[in-house]
């Protein structure tokens, strides 16, 4: 199962969908998951789900780019 946490350009994925499956929490396969910084996406790839598994999808974490925060132009 593949699933993909799509943000506005404005909100920055930190960390991936949090998926339970029965009440467990699953994890994403690492070398089949990726984050796509040009679409702000990120995508999971998650396996052995069962069929008829109760399943629950958080979109993960995010935060908010602050540019005022900004720095490197001063």
């Amino acid at each position: 199962m593949y699933i993909q946490t799509k943000a506005p350009q404005t909100i920055h994925i930190m960390y991936g969908t949090v998926l339970k499956v029965n009440g467990q929490l699953v994890h994403p396969d690492p070398g089949d998951s990726w984050f796509s910084a040009e679409y702000n996406r990120r995508t999971g790839h998650y396996t052995g789900i069962p069929a008829k598994a109760v399943i629950e999808i958080n979109p993960g974490s995010y935060g908010v780019l602050d540019p005022s925060g900004d720095v490197s132009s001063c």
